[in-house]
């Protein structure tokens, strides 16, 4: 497939090349192999003075009240004897939420563990304890059209016991996943700032990809098909519970009238915003008004407001009838679902042995299986994470390009308003011309040619919980000589 691009008027149109190498430790103007370096030449341990082992990291809000007393910031050279950073031998299922209230961020977490090409991306695993140790340590996530390096120092929160107060591995000796959580910690601004969120914004930090969600009271029917199909593209999968607090952020919806007729455009009326996190900080107040959320643990096991991965399906057979199953994850690492299906169901005496000697595991590991009628009914909503043409597998015969466009609104230049009130100055805001061409193999003009377009929104606030994000939409219209006669017809 060809397709080509081309933008005028009002923006900058980027090709997007996302594996820089040449970009590789450089961040917020720290260069990770020039610190490197220079700690090895002097003998000594990076502390990284742009997000310090102090209260300003943690940040303000409710997660000051849930410190323990006397926290402190150790090294893992300094928890164990035998610190590794990462492990393949390592159960995929080692990470546990700690006391900050980010399950959406372990939930994406999990999804990544599926995938190695991508997770290595993100937690270069050559990093370690040993060969040239320095206590500097760097991670990749995907922010706004490009990969930025994260440099952090290992220096992390533990209590007087000496027991991580966030991201803890069920392996004691495991730290790339707090090393990680710090360090999306000071992308985002502080950890207080992981305290609420969406599965879906990190998914995309941690793969660039495209997310959509599905609401599973109006599920479609072939959901189960549609799930394998994404299994197999590897896309990350996650879901939520009923949250405590549901908003509606209430925007004004219209339809355009203007010259050319409109394709498609997305710009909702009710926009639900989901959130998911123990208590909801102070400095989130304008993002999201009136919000009180807390967690609790249902009679059924599972967690209210809470985000889960989708870890496995599978279709088995019970008395001749055909069982659907999805296999979830919580991020606790404990706490399971206690009905059918769950690790001491008597739903599994029903499988001949060899299959439940296969799929069931009595573990407190906080994964289980439930059938995906049982999953419809308890959860509010999937989030797929389709993955960005770069990083997926390349299909045969198949080719995508990718390009990254960005505009802004400015008062009495680009900013045009709605088109129901502005219909004079519509034409004003950011415009980018895309063209299609067909196949260069073939000459049937039939056939379709995708185009995936992703909407985003950057902010110049540092911190994330302080982000306003305002409402946007994009428009899609048919411009050309066809157009025009197939109207007059």
């Amino acid at each position: 497939m060809s397709l080509c691009s081309f933008l005028k008027g009002r923006g900058q149109r980027h090709h997007y090349a996302p594996f820089r190498k040449e970009s590789f430790g450089r961040s917020y103007h720290q260069d990770y192999q020039t610190l490197l370096e220079m700690c090895l030449r002097n003998n000594c341990l990076f502390e990284d003075d742009t997000f310090p082992a102090d209260m300003s990291s943690i940040g303000r809000g409710p997660l000051l009240q849930k410190l323990p007393p006397n926290l402190q910031w150790k090294r893992p050279t300094e928890l164990c004897d035998n610190p590794v950073f990462y492990s393949a031998m390592a159960e995929r299922l080692c990470l546990c939420q700690g006391i900050l209230g980010n399950c959406w961020f372990l939930a994406a977490l999990e999804a990544l563990t599926f995938q190695w090409d991508i997770l290595s991306w993100v937690v270069p695993v050559n990093q370690s304890f040993t060969r040239k140790y320095a206590g500097i340590f760097f991670f990749q996530f995907w922010h706004f059209g490009e990969w930025v390096p994260v440099v952090i120092d290992d220096r992390l929160p533990v209590n007087e016991a000496g027991q991580l107060v966030f991201v803890s591995s069920t392996c004691k000796n495991l730290f790339w996943g707090a090393l990680l959580e710090k360090a999306y910690a000071k992308l985002s601004g502080s950890y207080e700032d992981l305290q609420i969120g969406h599965i879906s914004e990190a998914f995309v930090d941690f793969t660039g990809g495209v997310t959509a969600t599905i609401e599973l009271a109006n599920a479609p029917q072939n959901l189960w098909e549609l799930l394998t199909r994404a299994t197999c593209k590897r896309s990350l999968i996650g879901c939520q519970t009923h949250p405590g607090v549901r908003i509606e952020l209430r925007i004004c919806s219209y339809t355009t009238s203007v010259a050319m007729p409109c394709l498609y455009s997305v710009y909702k009326g009710i926009i639900s915003v989901m959130l998911l996190g123990k208590e909801t900080p102070t400095n989130s107040a304008d993002r999201y008004p009136s919000c009180n959320l807390k967690e609790r643990v249902l009679a059924n096991g599972l967690v209210d407001g809470h985000a889960y991965t989708l870890t496995g399906l599978r279709k088995v057979t019970c008395h001749n009838v055909p069982e659907y199953l999805v296999r979830l994850r919580n991020p606790w690492g404990k706490v399971e679902w206690k009905g059918d299906w769950s690790d001491r169901s008597k739903k599994w005496d029903l499988l001949n042995p060899k299959e439940k000697i296969l799929l069931l595991r009595d573990d407190e590991d906080g994964e289980f299986w439930m059938s995906l009628h049982d999953f419809k009914f308890h959860f509010v909503s999937l989030v797929i994470c389709q993955l960005t043409p770069s990083l997926m597998s390349q299909e045969v015969g198949k080719k995508w390009i990718c390009s990254l466009s960005t505009g802004r609104w400015v008062k009495g230049s680009t900013a045009g308003g709605r088109p129901r009130y502005y219909r004079d100055t519509f034409w004003m805001n950011p415009q980018f011309q895309l063209t299609v061409l067909r196949a260069d193999e073939s000459k049937n003009f039939s056939k379709p040619c995708r185009v995936l377009v992703s909407l985003m929104q950057k902010s110049k606030s540092r911190h994330r919980n302080q982000i306003l994000h305002l409402p946007i939409g994009i428009f899609l219209f048919c411009v050309g000589v066809n157009i025009w006669i197939n109207q007059s017809k």
